[in-house]
């Protein structure tokens, strides 16, 4: 392995500059016209990336993702093709080509460690798998929103973790848009949570023979429901959407908002696309247009409805893209590119969550009226775990050491659906003044035994299993207190 260590302005200097050519020369010998594409693809990744990065590349690096690709597809081509690739790994201008091996310098490559990406020896399809902070792009950070993780790594033999989505471009081959949409999905959730397993390339493919009518080597893409049914074989029970439902923006949202990624289908008259929709840009809830829902008469406005920009992983540009609903391509600048529209999304969801967002959303504004909250309020629903919102109780300091308590003692299944309640002033704050936790593994018929916990005007009714019955709490419950946040 050969270790090359310069700044990203070097890189983005020209063809002649010395790390370039020690990347280039390494990840396609004697091949003058893929490291042409190479480069020309490579610079065009990093255009949206900070000026002050550091760019450290190991050469002669394994990479799974890549290998598995090679194995079951360019290893029996005729054409010879590289087996091994080029790892860079981004830190922040601090770190120099002076680094030794010292603790302290160990602890510096830790502390501004922001991500890596794979180099694949593809010529123009050169961006492998690659995971990237949102602090290295410009005018990132905490202007987005996102479903976030912890990924391993290492770099000059020092272990390390970087926070991002997993991001890859497409080889054209053996993974098309639809492919690696799936493994960004499958690769988050892998991460996240010990319950599913890192996918490979072939696996994917592999996932449908069962259910095609012919091969799929080299692939031609997938449709909506290939992409279901392969998350499906992969352990997720997933629900499918198309632009038809009166709800879809609004259920769409929804899952973002609940911190669960999304594969969009998008079209337009000629081809379709494929993306990982996973996050949402921030909004100022001081300047949001919320939207106002009517209910036999009382007017509420509802949260999801006001989400216009996303943030996706698409393959064939930079990650973390903002994606606008109406022109979810217009990022590309191109005009070819203008005009898709969001055909169908894939909710990949956990096999226990049985109350869908669709059935979720409807209960939840029965309920805030049929329980007589305000004309005016603030409704924000979405999903998560039990697990996640009870630490968001014990770590929220607006709420009391009894309100904790009740929450600790309170039977909860895995997977809950939360309807925040909030007045305009309470709501621009961040402040809820009421919640209604509903039991995502209830069915549509059970709405109202679906309910663990309702707070109004400060009392707070709670399921009591004996009794079959709901029952007050005997303590007046908080009525502004911290909003729950999936997207970090």
């Amino acid at each position: 392995m050969e270790i090359g260590i310069s700044s990203i302005s070097e890189l983005r200097s020209g063809q002649g500059s010395d790390i370039s050519k020690f990347i280039l020369e390494n990840l396609n010998p004697n091949d003058a016209r893929m490291q042409h594409d190479a480069y020309s693809r490579l610079l065009r990744f990093l255009t949206p990336f900070n000026d002050d990065l550091t760019i450290i590349a190991e050469t002669d690096y394994i990479d799974k993702t890549y290998r598995d690709l090679y194995y079951h597809f360019y290893s029996t081509k005729l054409r010879s093709f590289e087996k091994n690739c080029v790892r860079l790994s981004l830190c922040n201008k601090v770190i120099d080509d002076t680094i030794t091996h010292s603790i302290d310098d160990i602890q510096k490559l830790k502390d501004n460690y922001l991500g890596f990406v794979v180099l694949r020896p593809l010529g123009c399809s050169c961006i492998g798998r690659n995971v990237v902070s949102p602090q290295a792009l410009k005018s990132v950070g905490s202007n987005l929103l996102l479903c976030k993780t912890d990924v391993a790594s290492t770099v000059l033999g020092t272990k390390v973790s970087v926070c991002g989505f997993p991001h890859s471009s497409q080889d054209g081959e053996m993974m098309t848009c639809a492919e690696t949409t799936i493994w960004a999905i499958m690769s988050y959730l892998a991460n996240r949570y010990n319950i599913y397993s890192l996918p490979l390339g072939h696996n994917i493919l592999a996932s449908l023979n069962d259910s095609s009518f012919e091969r799929q080597t080299p692939s031609r893409g997938l449709n909506f429901q290939q992409i279901s049914l392969s998350l499906q074989n992969q352990g997720l029970a997933c629900r499918v959407y198309d632009k038809d439902n009166p709800k879809f923006k609004e259920i769409m949202s929804c899952y973002i908002e609940s911190g669960i990624p999304l594969a969009l289908c998008i079209e337009s008259k000629t081809f379709g696309h494929a993306v990982a929709c996973i996050g949402r840009k921030a909004i100022d809830r001081n300047a949001v247009a919320l939207q106002p829902v009517v209910v036999k008469g009382h007017t509420y406005f509802e949260w999801n409805k006001s989400i216009d920009e996303f943030v996706v992983n698409d393959d064939n540009v930079t990650c973390y893209q903002v994606m606008n609903y109406t022109n979810p391509c217009s990022y590309y600048g191109k005009p070819d590119w203008d005009g898709m529209k969001i055909t169908h999304f894939v909710a990949p969801l956990h096999q226990k969550i049985y109350l869908d967002a669709e059935i979720a959303i409807e209960a939840a504004l029965n309920l805030v009226y049929c329980y007589g909250y305000d004309d005016g309020s603030v409704i924000r629903t979405f999903l998560t775990s039990s697990r996640s919102y009870r630490e968001y109780v014990m770590t929220n300091d607006s709420l009391s050491e009894e309100q904790k308590q009740a929450f600790v003692e309170l039977d909860m299944p895995k997977f809950i659906w939360v309807t925040e309640i909030s007045d305009g002033v309470s709501f621009k704050a961040s402040q809820v003044n009421d919640i209604i936790l509903m039991d995502a593994t209830s069915g549509k018929q059970d709405m109202y035994n679906s309910i663990i916990i309702k707070t109004k005007d400060g009392d707070a009714d709670i399921y009591d299993k004996q009794s079959h019955d709901f029952k007050t709490l005997p303590f007046k419950f908080s009525q502004n207190f911290n909003s729950f946040n999936n997207l970090h």
